[in-house]
């Protein structure tokens, strides 16, 4: 994850930036990792050293002029010297980038013929040629299921889902079947449970409450305790399904 998706993340950027981006790093991602499997393909055909032979390493020693208390033998190291290998006289040898690049021929070029006018007789065919090592990217739905499981990416669309709802919850109204609109956000609700219990202990059948749009050119109207009642039901109901919980 590059810091500039964690910063859209951050950002609350849309869900489309947030996909191309990651798009674009799993597609850089496989780029490099065939690239890395091509160099080490390359390596352990050409490596660029070699162990030394118990005659170079005896030549390296008499070259360095040691006393001969100084001396070591070759079997007795840990680890070779290792020295450069020469490619020079390898008729065989690539570099990397002709390795990497390296071609064949699928179609072979075909001359033109002409008549003994000079017409053309057939046309010439072009030599066809196509990489030996071609890099095969991700297909689109590899692709799309990689950005779909991300687990940041379903993070964020788990707290976008959240902040949804709970933006959804504090709006929340709920329509009586007679047309009066009412607030159901969390305190709201509280609100209806808690006049619905004082109406009954004072056995009252109607109060004044104050709706979310108007009723008749009025938003405080005088409603019954059952109205009440349906209110605090589809209140609940309808916070029920945004949770999930119905």
């Amino acid at each position: 994850m590059t810091p500039q998706i964690i910063r859209c993340i951050g950002a609350n950027k849309p869900l489309t930036v947030i996909k191309k981006l990651l798009r674009e790093e799993y597609l850089r991602l496989d780029r490099v990792k065939f690239d890395e499997a091509i160099r080490a393909e390359y390596d352990s055909l050409y490596p660029m050293y070699r162990d030394m032979t118990e005659e170079e390493f005896i030549a390296y020693q008499n070259a360095l002029e040691l006393q001969p208390e100084d001396l070591v033998t070759y079997d007795s190291l840990e680890v070779i010297t290792q020295v450069e290998i020469d490619y020079s006289e390898d008729e065989n040898y690539k570099t990397f980038e002709e390795y990497k690049n390296e071609t064949r021929v699928i179609t072979e070029a075909v001359e033109a013929t002409y008549d003994e006018d000079g017409n053309v007789l057939t046309e010439a065919i072009p030599e066809v040629t196509e990489l030996v090592r071609p890099y095969v990217g991700l297909t689109d739905e590899e692709l799309e299921a990689m950005v779909e499981s991300n687990e940041l990416l379903l993070e964020y669309i788990d707290s976008i889902a959240k902040t949804t709802k709970e933006e959804t919850l504090s709006k929340l109204t709920v329509t009586l079947t007679d047309g009066k609109v009412f607030y159901a956000d969390a305190e709201s609700r509280l609100d209806l449970r808690d006049a619905i219990q004082l109406g009954l202990d004072l056995g009252q059948d109607t109060t004044y409450w104050k709706l979310a749009e108007e009723f008749n050119g009025q938003r405080i109207v005088e409603v019954t305790i059952d109205e009440l009642k349906e209110a605090s039901k589809l209140a609940l109901l309808t916070k029920g399904q945004i949770v999930g919980a119905v």
